[in-house]
């Protein structure tokens, strides 16, 4: 046993401080010594049951692991906004069911599995999606005067419990799907998570969810473009994590010389760097995928800016289409566009990578068509930007 002497109460304080943000950097990030040297942050946390700022992908496995009921839920800080909270809650979803000729109805799906699915098609499917389970997310916000709503609702509440416990006793809506509030899932001491630092060859505690593995940098694949070669058009709007423009990339052609093709460039956010990991990992994956439904990735210019270079797909997003068409547009145009999807969805299906982001915006329509010259129209599956699991945090 060691001792030791400070000359003063404050920089006792402050020793016990620095040992107590170590553990909880590498064993607990829930622990604290005394309240005295607590952050307030953390003590906050507690009193709410809340797990603190973890991702989306570990709120997941912490419910999977904790039985995946609907109605168990998950109360985290927000990874990006420390001042408002993320409710990650498990609900029942309904998936279509299968008949034998590869059509589909919509009807309630049993833990059995679904009817008439194809083997091949079966394994594919995630647990969640055989059980009939899916997780959905809501924001909580804070105001100055320390009323605290849920994102999108008018109503504000004096603290976080009376919020969570009407929602609990009255039930909410998200995306049009019944999310009940019922059973909380709350920290556990030495929990892993991203919270944490994880040291090789440490087991992790029993009960724990399996920490998510990501590939390094040097693991990733992609080609790699001289920032130099691309010019920077006009806005197209933004992603999540993105600022899209027009542009245009110069390449060295041995047969023509200087080459100008118009491509597509997705600038990442420099208020989100955190997020350059999981931006360079769909890059990698994008560019393993070849299949003439999916927008081609060029590659990524990692200058000032990162950037991912993909190709310009003429008439832009299907949702602003059908807008303009409205009326327009027959029954037979859009089942052939259903059916490209399709195609595209079955190729990513079969190479086990989720979408996960599947919305008209993110179907590109290449070419319109021509029904009474027997033209069809031609999409392209845009990439599902930063992995699932960052865009819900």
């Amino acid at each position: 046993v060691q001792e030791v002497e400070f000359a003063t109460l404050r920089e006792a304080r402050s020793f016990v401080a620095l040992l107590d943000g170590y553990y909880r950097l590498t064993a607990d990030a829930q622990h604290y010594f005394c309240r005295e040297v607590a952050p307030p942050r953390l003590l906050e946390d507690l009193e709410n049951r809340c797990h603190g700022p973890i991702s989306a992908e570990f709120a997941v496995n912490k419910l999977e692991a904790a039985g995946g009921a609907p109605g168990l839920f998950l109360l985290r800080r927000s990874p990006q906004d420390f001042d408002s909270y993320l409710l990650t809650v498990c609900v029942q979803v309904r998936p279509p069911r299968y008949r034998g000729d590869g059509a589909t109805h919509s009807g309630a799906v049993g833990v059995g599995g679904l009817p008439g699915v194809p083997p091949k098609l079966k394994a594919g499917l995630s647990p969640q999606t055989l059980s009939g389970r899916g997780y959905k997310r809501c924001r909580i916000r804070r105001d100055e005067d320390g009323h605290w709503w849920l994102s999108g609702v008018a109503r504000r509440f004096c603290s976080l419990q009376e919020l969570l416990g009407t929602y609990g006793h009255r039930g909410l809506q998200a995306e049009g799907a019944p999310m009940r509030l019922e059973v909380a899932c709350p920290p556990r001491p030495k929990e892993k998570s991203n919270l944490l630092i994880v040291r090789s060859g440490v087991p992790c505690p029993p009960g724990s969810p399996p920490v998510p593995r990501r590939r390094s940098l040097h693991q990733m694949m992609f080609h790699k473009i001289d920032p130099q070669s691309l010019t920077r058009g006009e806005s197209l709007g933004q992603g999540s994590f993105t600022q899209i423009y027009s542009g245009v990339r110069r390449d060295q052609d041995e047969e023509d010389g200087a080459r100008q093709t118009p491509v597509v460039l997705k600038v990442m956010d420099s208020s989100h760097r955190n997020c350059l990991e999981s931006f360079l990992e769909a890059a990698s994956t994008m560019s393993q995928l070849s299949h003439k439904h999916l927008v081609l990735l060029h590659g990524v210019s990692l200058g000032k800016d990162s950037v991912m270079v993909q190709e310009h797909v003429r008439h832009g997003p299907l949702d602003l289409y059908l807008r303009k068409r409205r009326g327009a547009v027959t029954t037979g145009w859009k089942l052939t566009v259903a059916k490209q999807l399709a195609y595209a969805l079955n190729y990513l299906e079969d190479k086990k990578i989720p979408h996960g982001n599947v919305s008209a915006k993110k179907v590109l329509l290449a070419r319109e068509g021509d029904t009474a010259g027997g033209s069809p129209p031609f999409i392209k599956l845009n990439d599902p930007g930063v992995s699932v699991t960052v865009l819900a945090q």
